[in-house]
């Protein structure tokens, strides 16, 4: 009957949350050793930044609570650049899960610009969550570091974010302006010749 579906429809999405749970610590777990080790490369070729975005997004959906939206930003650029698409998309999805551990309402939008200057592609994770401490700020990309045990997660996708925006050259910094939930601004290097091909 229709409840006997629904039950198995919600059950079987559990199921799969739950597999992709334990893959991503899996898999986490892994990537802290790799980039320990120093063991990865950066395959760098030019790939345009919201594609990019929109891939991120479609990897966490079943993440994210009910009636919580995770949306591109109406200002994002579409650039294209130079990067490692793998590396980025992983970069993007650990924020994007990280906001949605923490956000049970409003909202997760994902922004992508240039730069002023134009020698930086910045994208930024904003969640209207519980946020972050303003003391735990540097801490929270520290690797087994969670604020809350009851979240599920190994407490490394911050740390691996982080070594992996280095390994590409750039950076990735909480905003501490923001007090409205949580920003994470990740800042990657742009070679001087691509140009922005439309506003979303």
């Amino acid at each position: 009957d229709d409840q006997r579906k629904k039950y198995l429809s919600t059950f079987g999405e559990r199921l799969l949350l739950n597999c992709d749970m334990v893959n991503t610590i899996v898999n986490d777990v892994l990537q802290l050793s790799e980039l320990h080790n120093s063991s990865l490369n950066v395959k760098e070729n030019h790939y345009e930044s919201i594609p990019i975005c929109e891939t991120a997004i479609g990897a966490i959906h079943r993440r994210v609570r009910h009636g919580v939206p995770v949306s591109i930003s109406k200002n994002a650029q579409n650039f294209i650049f130079t990067t490692d698409r793998h590396r980025l998309i992983q970069i993007l999805t650990n924020l994007l899960t990280n906001a949605a551990k923490f956000t049970a309402e409003g909202s997760i939008v994902l922004d992508c610009h240039r730069s002023d200057d134009g020698t930086k592609a910045i994208f930024t994770v904003t969640d209207t969550g519980i946020g972050i401490p303003y003391e735990s700020r540097e801490t929270i990309f520290e690797r087994f570091i969670k604020l809350d045990n009851t979240v599920p997660g190994a407490g490394i996708g911050l740390t691996i974010a982080r070594m992996l925006a280095r390994l590409m050259g750039g950076d990735l910094t909480l905003d501490t302006t923001y007090t409205s939930g949580a920003r994470f601004i990740l800042t990657l290097p742009v070679n001087g010749t691509e140009e922005t091909t439309s506003d979303k």
